[in-house]
């Protein structure tokens, strides 16, 4: 899924590792997890993160709340 990730927002591998932990980063990581749904279920599941939590904080950033 990574790969996914970095091919659709443009990332190598080094643009990648200096992006991790810059508001862009985090912003395009819960757009990317929000417009797919698989990936989304996939990786709540594995982190034991809820849904309805992801989505609360990816609406949140959608209505302009600051990232923490």
């Amino acid at each position: 899924e990574l790969n996914n990730f970095m091919k659709n927002a443009g990332y190598d591998a080094d643009s990648l590792r200096k992006s991790i932990g810059k508001k862009d980063f985090n912003i395009g990581l819960l757009d990317y997890f929000a417009s797919n749904e698989a990936a989304l279920f996939s990786m709540c599941a594995m982190t034991k993160q809820d849904i309805n939590e992801f989505i609360k904080i990816w609406q949140a950033n959608q209505n302009g709340c600051t990232l923490t």
